[in-house]
């Protein structure tokens, strides 16, 4: 074998682990699971190829509700064909978390109940979202605001904790509330609260308050959810048209292995459906 072909191949040959590993980063991240909200539509669900369910605390775990009205529900969780182990919401929006009055009783007691039902449930992560909750009152100081909320979620990390439950703060746009509007925010609130309270991305609100995917690559140890929808009108990908690589490149790059969940509307039903997850798949691919 000649010199130059045989170093070539040498070359070649020591470039292949990376390049493996290259592409199996690559695959992985295009595999992540894909879910969504719609409990009504699992039929679709199943035949377009989604891997998971997302719920709302206050509904289906029920914290306001005796516990007979949730063991008839759990049964019809139990049954679902779909996997749920993310839920969304966590408290109740006329429970105050932040501002002169915080019913702090009725926050712990909330918190016990829906964490000891997640656990029955099967559920192991929550996204606090909690526009209502955690908006600032007027002439309220917004340091203090995100203080309070700070050490609320110190309160009941223990409690996650003991139900096997992460908690991750959610970032949301300033037409739903006034504190926590971007990601970089929601980052200075759950570092003050422990190294246990997490983060989900909403790249929907992120495009609403025009925050810089690069915001994503400054959060990665603590992120562990995104939702998506897209940006004009809450749609699922695929229907206006929305590019999400920008954000999924961040993801990608710092080695993102959580799911995905659409938070949007599904006029077009199982057609909406199909056409999301594959627009979305395709993204994931390519970005």
């Amino acid at each position: 074998m000649r010199r130059k072909a045989f170093l070539k191949l040498g070359m070649t040959a020591a470039a292949m682990p990376w390049l493996a590993s290259c592409s199996s980063d690559a695959e992985t991240f295009a595999a992540l699971s894909v879910g969504t909200f719609s409990r009504g539509l699992i039929p679709e669900m199943e035949q377009s190829g989604y891997g998971h369910l997302e719920l709302s605390v206050t509904e289906d775990l029920m914290p306001a509700r005796p516990e007979e009205d949730f063991e008839k529900h759990l049964a019809v969780l139990k049954k679902l064909k779909i996997r749920c182990h993310q839920m969304n919401g966590f408290i109740h929006p006329s429970i105050k978390m932040v501002g002169p009055d915080v019913p702090m009783d009725k926050v712990l007691s909330w918190t016990q109940t829906a964490l000891a039902r997640a656990e029955r449930a099967g559920v192991n992560y929550i996204t606090i979202g909690a526009g209502k909750p955690r908006k600032v009152p007027e002439g309220f100081e917004p340091a203090k605001a995100r203080a309070q909320l700070s050490a609320i979620f110190a309160r009941i990390l223990p409690i996650a904790n003991d139900h096997g439950v992460t908690l991750a703060m959610e970032n949301l746009n300033s037409g739903e509330t006034n504190l926590g509007n971007t990601l970089l925010e929601c980052l200075e609130i759950v570092e003050a609260a422990g190294p246990k309270m997490k983060l989900t991305a909403d790249i929907f609100h992120m495009m609403r308050e025009k925050e810089s995917p690069a915001s994503l690559m400054k959060v990665a140890m603590r992120l562990t959810h995104c939702h998506i929808a897209e940006r004009e009108k809450r749609t699922p990908p695929g229907t206006a048209g929305d590019d999400f690589r920008p954000y999924l490149h961040e993801l990608r790059a710092m080695k993102y292995r959580g799911a995905f969940s659409f938070e949007c509307g599904w006029g077009e039903g199982r057609a909406s459906l199909a056409r999301a997850i594959s627009v979305f798949r395709e993204q994931l691919r390519t970005c």
